[in-house]
């Protein structure tokens, strides 16, 4: 170190120290802005993903013409319920975000193009253009897809007109394979699905136990070989619910409700409730049968009963084929168990 080096060194310690903050600042005075603004973009862009909502489905909008956005948020509201979606990423909430473009300009179909190839979307509303250009040109991006507006009930909720509106449930691309947020998005976006196009056949499942999901399953493929598409959807549908509850009487007051609502035209009852079910309403039962054998179930535990057809005020308006198809069902069991 030379003499004159030396020298302001100690030149620089004999210095108050509001001096030297001086000092440094004249000579790192961009070095200190450049660090602090680099802190505050990286703090301010953690706080904003703390912040960020994790969403439970993506849906993107396209149409060529002017979407009401009072229409989007029915839409938003009503496909956000409890039965619509399930909460996949576990953050107590259901969250559900719904993207609109409107137009056919170069923007709109960039982004369109984007959302078909890679992007958030795990469905899609299209007007009758954008469900044209997709079959067309890309119907492998397309697992199920029908028109809202056929669904009387959410035409009207939804402030609909005549022009046709189009769910698209987006497939699983490979890419996508084996990331289980995304096919549990797609579970969601099917989920909806369903509930648009409507049951080709709907059961209730009324048991003293917690029934495996896998039966279920089961049960809505062995009751799609036998039905009819009624609600001319690109996949037959058959809605199952389950109430489960040891108490017999607490099934049997449950069981009224759905009884009352003439929602069901089918009903599937374990060994355990039967007897009470048969003895509460007999007016309810128009044929049963024991179908334990099919599922591989222990004789007497697993029963299928068809509901008399509904009438009165309230009654779905596909009550009758509804009820086909439970009759269907019911046949084409008997014929598996011989």
């Amino acid at each position: 170190m030379d003499m004159q080096t030396k020298r302001g060194k100690e030149q620089m310690k004999a210095l108050p120290f509001k001096e030297k903050l001086r000092n440094f600042f004249f000579y790192y005075k961009w070095h200190v802005i450049i660090c602090v603004f680099a802190v505050a973009v990286i703090l301010f862009s953690l706080a904003e993903c703390s912040k960020r909502v994790e969403d439970d489905l993506v849906i993107s909008y396209f149409s060529e013409s002017y979407i009401d956005e009072s229409t989007v948020s029915k839409m938003h509201d009503f496909f956000s319920y409890e039965y619509c979606i399930d909460d996949i990423n576990a953050d107590g909430e259901r969250n559900l975000l719904i993207s609109s473009y409107s137009g056919i300009d170069e923007n709109v179909t960039t982004k369109y193009m984007a959302e078909i190839a890679a992007g958030e979307s795990m469905a899609f509303l299209f007007d009758q253009t954008y469900y044209d250009l997709t079959m067309q040109n890309q119907p492998e991006s397309v697992d199920f897809a029908c028109d809202i507006t056929k669904n009387v009930e959410l035409k009207q909720l939804f402030g609909l007109g005549d022009e046709p509106l189009y769910f698209a449930v987006k497939s699983v691309y490979d890419a996508e394979q084996g990331d289980e947020m995304r096919e549990k998005m797609h579970d969601n976006a099917v989920s909806l699905y369903n509930i648009i196009a409507g049951d080709d056949m709907t059961v209730v499942y009324y048991g003293t136990k917690d029934i495996d999901e896998a039966l279920i399953t089961a049960f809505k493929d062995t009751f799609g070989e036998y039905i009819e598409n009624i609600n001319e959807a690109e996949q037959k549908i058959v809605g199952i619910s389950a109430v489960c509850d040891p108490d017999v009487e607490a099934l049997a007051e449950q069981a009224g409700e759905t009884i009352k609502s003439g929602a069901a035209s089918a009903f599937l009852i374990d060994g355990a409730f039967y007897k009470t079910f048969e003895s509460k309403y007999p007016y309810v039962i128009e044929d049963s049968e024991d179908i334990s054998s099919v599922f591989g179930l222990p004789d007497g535990s697993l029963y299928y009963v068809v509901s008399v057809t509904p009438s009165g005020a309230g009654v779905p308006e596909n009550a009758e084929p509804l009820h086909g198809n439970a009759l269907r069902v019911l046949s084409g069991l008997r014929n598996k168990k011989r």
